[in-house]
């Protein structure tokens, strides 16, 4: 059997098979067939352009903590990865993440209601002694003991 290369910008590539086990075709410069990389490409899309509902407990739904100078900001994102590079780029000092759980845009909501005594703008707090503890229980990773923390700090409803 003879393997026939193809020519992609002037340089020849042989073929090689597609990554995803049991498939067969052949594929010359990814890793994925073109089947499946439409297919790859469709959930990537569908993933970005879902609605986000509030209420959702999908793993993608992330509350994170990020510390910059004397200012902490709990936000919501559902690619905590991009996200810092994007705050980065706007930020005149070095940003750092502190920890993300999964929860909703309702849960954030409920940690900056829980935190209004420290304020400051946008998303950011001021650091006191109850942010503190929240950015120790986020490091954790523990969504519970964030849930714990907020409903000591708000009154009933």
């Amino acid at each position: 059997m003879r393997l026939l290369a193809k020519k992609i910008n002037g340089a020849a590539y042989l073929p090689i098979s597609c990554s995803v086990p049991g498939c067969v075709a052949p594929e010359y410069r990814r890793d994925l067939c073109i089947y499946h990389n439409s297919l790859a490409k469709a959930e990537k899309e569908k993933l970005s352009q879902a609605p986000i509902r509030f209420g959702c407990d999908s793993p993608h739904n992330r509350v994170y903590a990020v510390r910059g100078g004397d200012l902490t900001k709990f936000g919501f994102s559902r690619n905590v990865d991009a996200r810092l590079p994007a705050l980065q780029i706007g930020s005149p000092i070095k940003l750092y993440l502190i920890g993300h759980i999964q929860g909703d845009v309702a849960l954030e909501r409920k940690i900056h209601r829980a935190l209004a005594d420290y304020h400051s703008h946008g998303e950011w707090f001021m650091r006191g002694p109850d942010v503190l503890d929240l950015e120790r229980v986020f490091a954790k990773g523990k969504k519970d003991g964030v849930l714990k923390l907020i409903n000591k700090f708000l009154p009933a409803y």
